[in-house]
């Protein structure tokens, strides 16, 4: 998948901490996968309607974290675009759009 590589890319020239955005599950799963293969579990977390909403609520303590070791937040729009704090990123990426501009 070309995006995926694009992404990849991306974020080996990110320092630091990054959010990804993508608006279906499909591609939440298929960037977790890729990250995962290069950077390993730990690295990432996920913040999506499928996740409960205590484990939502440790994944965003644990990319918060300074000393841990999860460097990419990987979630969708809809779940995660309002009242949660995610200041430990210096990189935001928005791998897909959904039709809703005011998530945009």
């Amino acid at each position: 998948n070309n995006r995926i590589d694009s992404l990849l890319e991306v974020l080996e020239e990110a320092e630091g901490k990054a959010i990804i955005w993508a608006n279906y599950v499909y591609d939440i799963k298929q960037i977790v996968k890729a990250i995962a293969k290069k950077y390993g579990e730990n690295s990432i977390v996920q913040y999506y309607g499928a996740v409960a909403a205590d484990v939502r609520q440790k994944n965003i303590e644990r990319f918060q974290d300074p000393d841990s070791d999860a460097r990419f937040f990987v979630g969708n729009p809809q779940t995660g675009g309002y009242g949660i704090t995610l200041t430990a990123a210096n990189t935001v990426i928005y791998y897909c759009n959904g039709y809703d501009l005011e998530k945009r």
